[in-house]
């Protein structure tokens, strides 16, 4: 048993087996660290692009709202369409879709955004209210 101990000592202590076990155990955990990251940016860039045209798309949203109320202000009435206030473009959201602009009685209305799967009524309709208490 003393002889078997002796070698394992001198074993350890001479070896490079060892120093070889550790560079592989700490390349992979590198990798397995390089490849986590990168999997985080990725994600973390889609989840922050959707982010920014969110925001970019409430920000619209209020511009347009504001031109939709000086217009009734100016009028007494509510604009036929968005294109009225803005000089015939039709504004589109950051996903292409055109922004839905609906009246709802003599003064009031809305308009909002589709969102990115460009369907209405659904989960991902970007409304001002969500964003900025009401209107």
């Amino acid at each position: 048993m003393k002889r078997r101990d002796g070698r394992m000592r001198e074993w350890f202590k001479n070896s490079r087996g060892l120093a070889r076990v550790q560079m592989v155990v700490a390349t992979g955990l590198l990798s397995a660290a390089i490849v986590g990251a990168g999997f985080y940016a990725l994600y973390s860039a889609v989840d922050t692009s959707n982010e920014n045209e969110w925001r970019v798309t409430v920000e619209q949203l209020q511009v347009l709202h504001e031109m939709v109320r000086d217009y009734r202000d100016a009028c007494g009435t509510l604009p036929p369409s968005l294109e009225a206030v803005t000089g015939g473009k039709t504004p589109v959201d950051p996903w292409g879709n055109p922004y839905v602009y609906r009246q709802r009685g003599d003064v009031a209305f809305a308009v909002y955004s589709l969102g990115i799967d460009g369907e209405e009524g659904t989960i991902e309709d970007v409304h001002l209210n969500d964003a900025v208490g009401g209107y």
